[in-house]
């Protein structure tokens, strides 16, 4: 695992050898200002929590203020450990997109559905399944990337890269 992990030494994107494993387990890191990253994922993740729960995610950010729990967890999600997260988090957003939210927290673990297969279990269309995945604010605790298209990957929030290493990363291909 060694030059896996790197540390930013500045803002103009040179990195550095930070850090070796002992083991051959990814290890991500999260810090205050988005310092550290794991060479394998496509980018850095933020974690904003308010009151003890996590409130947002953002993958491919620059900020984070991770609580122990939190990032443990998501050492383990993307070790292969993982399925679910337990940690707490406060869903914010309106009624509709809480209920398309819920029914793609249903989606197993390793596994995909296409937007209409979401829209005709909540009685609308694919479109606003869409739309309501495009605000989702807890991507990962919410796996919004395990809605695909008819034709193909779809969107992400994160961008297409997240959501094809996250698809890969949950069927075992990473």
């Amino acid at each position: 695992m060694r030059d896996r992990f790197f540390h930013r030494s500045d803002r103009s994107q040179i990195y550095t050898p930070f850090m070796e494993s002992s083991s051959n387990e990814p290890v991500i890191i999260l810090s205050g200002g988005g310092d550290f990253f794991m060479k394998d994922l496509p980018g850095n993740i933020s974690v904003r929590v308010e009151n003890g729960k996590v409130v947002e995610i953002k993958l491919g950010s620059d900020e984070s203020n991770c609580p122990p729990k939190v990032k443990k967890e998501l050492e383990e999600y993307f070790s292969g450990k993982r399925k679910e997260f337990s940690f707490p988090v406060e869903i914010r957003g309106t009624s509709f997109q809480k209920k398309v939210w819920e029914e793609v927290r249903k989606i197993p673990y390793g596994e995909t559905r296409t937007y209409r297969e979401i829209a005709e279990k909540l009685n609308t269309s694919p479109r606003a399944v869409g739309q309501a995945l495009a605000k989702n604010p807890l991507p990962l605790y919410i796996p919004c990337h395990r809605v695909v298209s008819k034709r193909g990957l779809g969107g992400f929030s994160a961008g297409l890269e997240w959501k094809r290493f996250l698809i890969d990363l949950e069927r075992g291909s990473r």
